[in-house]
């Protein structure tokens, strides 16, 4: 009877010391979901259209001329949104403040020309906008209305040579 009662009771501390540990992983570790605190934070898709459709985010796609061959170039206004609470499945839109609307592009392209070297862009008339993130390592323009006023230009720039302008882009609506 006591060897019975004593592998109960190193079970059970087993299995609270298991529960007390995963917890600690789950919510206090630098790898965690909640660590990180995604919930809080404005996020967008990137270009990515199809997730855009899946979250019920997108608005209209843009209209765009480059100045050279872009691949799988995307660009489209959407809803800005947070991920949910426990997860990035959940969409929750941004209902606070007056920049509801996003433009939403792919950061990273390349051209047709030169597949293995990647370009970025940057805003080169960032002043006439409602709102844009510049400490943002990616484009962030926000809108009141889901209507662009004006055209955005883009410089397109190699990604492994920043001060080199290899071309621009025109977006309007």
């Amino acid at each position: 009877m006591k060897r019975i009662i004593k592998i109960t009771l190193i079970c059970i501390t087993s299995l609270l010391v298991f529960a007390i540990i995963g917890f600690y992983l789950i919510y206090y570790t630098p790898l965690s979901w909640y660590a990180y605190e995604e919930w809080k934070y404005r996020t967008g898709t990137r270009g990515d259209k199809q997730e855009a459709i899946t979250r019920k985010v997108f608005i209209k796609d843009l209209n765009y001329k480059s100045t050279i061959e872009l691949k799988d170039f995307t660009i489209y206004i959407e809803r800005g949104f947070r991920f949910g609470y426990h997860g990035y499945d959940e969409t929750r839109f941004v209902e606070d403040g007056n920049y509801r609307y996003q433009v939403s592009l792919n950061h990273l392209s390349s051209p047709k020309e030169s597949k293995e070297h990647y370009i970025v862009f940057e805003i080169n008339n960032p002043a006439q906008f409602d709102s844009i993130n510049p400490d943002s390592n990616a484009i962030s323009v926000f809108l009141k209305e889901p209507h662009l006023k004006d055209t955005i230009t883009l410089k397109i720039i190699n990604y492994y040579a920043p001060r080199d302008s290899i071309g621009y882009v025109k977006i309007w609506e």
